[in-house]
């Protein structure tokens, strides 16, 4: 288990700092490698005068072959902890290359011993190898990374509106009330609101904070949120609490309460059905359309009210006509005192 004590500790740029003369104290045998347990010379260091020390936390043979930083333990390709590069390289079955060996405390110090030793006889040659390996890892987890990113950009940038005919449209909608209310039903088993018109960042949680708020109490059963299409349900505990809700929503004309969410502006009515219905990805996908139209009509229709309001509201009063006046029945007793 010996060590190189006059090799120098192998440090990040950013855990050095810009600073290109630093002094270091180095203790040998200081503590033990956070890896492999092993006792490794520790060397300590401060970026600016009056900062935090930082010392090195691994020894210099875990570090190559975990290719990190013995400071911030991060990995010097990437930037990211080890865990988490270690679970994206067995997604490339190239794991095995930065492995150390199994959790226990000897097997690990007679795989580190194993490992240095290997560095030490092959040389440069090993140390090459195994850094060739790694490349190998890499491009495969690059490859990997770029598959993903695609995926998101794909659907990031997948159209908003797709073609649909009026069949289609009237057979997905028939059980979303677009042109509901806040007015109760007739069926006295319904109990839930219908939401459309939020956006794919808005929580459920957040929905059913909102409607507690709102009622002062806890009456919130369930919310149910279809981000893909843009809608969903609000379930509450009783006919009752929902009368009550909707009693505290309704304000204006009658159409879907408009409603910010943290803010998500949104519409709010009663659920046409006790029963909620479920849709496939495409049907969504479809719904949303709908909802798009939707939220695009009732903001022209309140916008127009509005207008009307206030050009009555800018009309000039008419004058008022002053009253005519009747000439006075008084006459003065004489020539002499009438004005």
């Amino acid at each position: 288990m010996s060590y190189n004590d006059d090799e120098t500790p192998a440090v990040c740029e950013a855990c050095l700092g810009s600073n290109p003369y630093i002094e270091m104290s180095r203790e040998k045998k200081g503590a033990e490698c956070k890896l492999c347990t092993r006792p490794f010379t520790v060397f300590r260091w401060s970026v600016k005068k009056g900062d935090r020390f930082k010392k090195t936390l691994c020894c210099l043979t875990c570090a190559r072959a975990k290719n990190c930083c013995q400071s911030c333990m991060l990995d010097l390709t990437f930037g990211i902890d080890l865990r988490t590069r270690d679970q994206l390289l067995k997604l490339t079955e190239q794991s095995n290359v930065l492995d150390l060996g199994p959790a226990n405390q000897m097997s690990k110090i007679y795989a580190a011993t194993q490992l240095e030793k290997k560095f030490k006889s092959g040389g440069q040659d090993s140390i090459e190898s195994v850094e060739q390996k790694r490349q190998n890892a890499y491009k495969m987890l690059d490859s990997l990374s770029n598959a993903v990113k695609n995926k998101k950009i794909a659907k990031e940038t997948e159209p908003e509106d797709e073609k649909v005919s009026k069949e289609e449209l009237i057979k997905l909608c028939k059980h979303l009330p677009f042109n509901g209310t806040l007015d109760p039903p007739k069926s006295s088993k319904i109990k839930s609101f219908f939401l459309f018109g939020f956006g794919e960042k808005l929580a459920e949680y957040r929905v059913q904070s909102y409607f507690e708020d709102l009622l002062g109490d806890k009456k919130v059963d369930a919310v149910s949120l279809n981000h893909r299409g843009r809608f969903g349900f609000v379930e509450f505990s009783s006919r009752t609490v929902a009368e009550r809700a909707a009693t505290l929503l309704a304000d204006g004309p009658k159409t879907p309460r408009l409603v910010v969410i943290d803010t998500d502006a949104l519409r709010v009515c009663w659920a046409g059905k006790s029963t909620t219905p479920s849709f496939s990805i495409s049907e969504a996908a479809q719904v949303r359309t709908i909802v798009k139209r939707q939220m695009i009509k009732y903001a022209g229709k309140e916008q127009q009210g509005h207008k009307r309001v206030h050009d009555t509201a800018e009309q000039p009063e008419p004058k008022k006509q002053k009253p005519e006046t009747k000439p006075s029945k008084y006459s003065s007793l004489g020539q002499d005192l009438e004005i």
